[in-house]
């Protein structure tokens, strides 16, 4: 049975009619990591492995390590005197990871620090709002969340970054997390006028970089927001996210593509192929196949990137216009790490891997 060059064979059962894989079968995708599958029914076969989560226990080692965390964070003085939290996020908790060894990403959030966004010359005072400044800075309060943890893990396990605090201990451990101190931030409305109170503020989470930039995301509404719509599409939406993510992966490591190709895949980011598939409508969903849904969603994503319509009313702005976050309150081209170029450029390359 040659296998290589995406040739292969199957033992019985067959992994497109059976639930249960062949023995070998991880193996020969394994092999085959390098070789581009060559057929529809060679794609739909790898998309059978991609499709699934790495394991079966991801929430359970999120939260092991969310506990160890806290103990760690026990060892504070100054927290106890603080109302905070600890927020599970990233693709671990969203379950769109694809690598069991990407990390797990772990914010501990001051309740009653805040970071607020409002309209311009409407933004909500202290006083409105019955607050006062907090007595230490942000980059204060970074540090000491770092201190607590090297307590837990030791120095070494312990690295500051521009945005998170990365632990990594190998051995029996095993330990790899992103733990992002953050303060609670609220986005403000404008008020409809002065005689009725402000619109409750959508909360969410922010930080600052080391370089004095403020960074905000919205953990909860997106774990919200992915699991309702997970649900509506007969739990083909995280599916799809997961082999987009795989498929990213297989580009990048592809040493037979271009450089500019393997680059495009490499660079997107995985959170903007998640949200760029949450962008689709549900009926985009729900082929007999998954490799169908697969193809409906990098079509539609290809004709809505490039709508070139400039209108000025909601009928006649381009469909890129109205995409959001997996939050649903970001927008997905407004002060991003991303451009649209990088999405357009990673949709046409991926089609083209897949000779659409």
């Amino acid at each position: 049975m040659p296998i290589g060059n995406g040739l292969y064979a199957w033992d019985t059962p067959n992994p497109l009619t059976s639930s249960e894989p062949p023995h070998n079968y991880l193996n020969i995708l394994a092999a085959l990591a390098q070789g581009k599958p060559r057929n529809r029914s060679e794609w739909e076969a790898r998309f059978a492995y991609w499709q699934k989560p790495p394991s079966e226990t991801e929430e359970q080692k999120i939260e092991a390590i969310a506990k160890r965390i806290r103990t760690a964070l026990a060892r504070s003085n100054f927290l106890p005197t603080r109302a905070w939290s600890v927020i599970k996020q990233g693709s671990y908790h969203n379950n769109t990871n694809v690598r069991l060894e990407s990390d797990v990403d772990l914010c501990v959030c001051l309740m009653d620090a805040f970071y607020i966004d409002a309209p311009p010359g409407d933004c909500p005072t202290n006083a409105e709002l019955k607050r006062e400044p907090i007595p230490f800075q942000f980059s204060e309060y970074k540090n000491h969340i770092a201190w607590c943890l090297e307590q837990e893990f030791g120095a070494n396990a312990v690295t500051l970054g521009k945005k998170a605090i990365h632990i990594h201990k190998d051995h029996n451990e095993k330990i790899n997390a992103d733990i992002i101190p953050a303060y609670t931030f609220q986005k403000f409305g404008a008020r409809a006028n002065a005689y009725f109170p402000r619109p409750l503020p959508d909360n969410g989470v922010a930080l600052l970089t080391s370089e004095n930039k403020r960074i905000t995301n919205f953990p909860v509404q997106h774990y919200l927001n992915g699991c309702t719509k997970n649900d509506r599409t007969g739990r083909r939406y995280k599916r799809v996210v997961r082999i987009l993510k795989r498929l990213r992966i297989h580009m990048a490591d592809n040493t037979t593509l271009t450089t500019k190709d393997r680059q495009r895949a490499e660079s997107t980011a995985s959170y903007l192929i998640e949200s760029l598939v949450y962008n689709c409508p549900d009926n985009t969903f729900g082929h007999a196949s998954i490799y169908d849904d697969v193809v409906a969603v990098l079509n539609y994503l290809f004709v809505g990137l490039n709508d070139a319509r400039n209108g000025t009313t909601i009928l006649t702005l381009p469909t890129w216009a109205f995409w959001y976050e997996v939050n649903g309150i970001k927008p997905l081209w407004l002060d991003q790490a991303w451009t649209m170029a990088d999405a357009i450029e990673f949709v046409a390359a991926a089609r083209s891997y897949m000779g659409l």
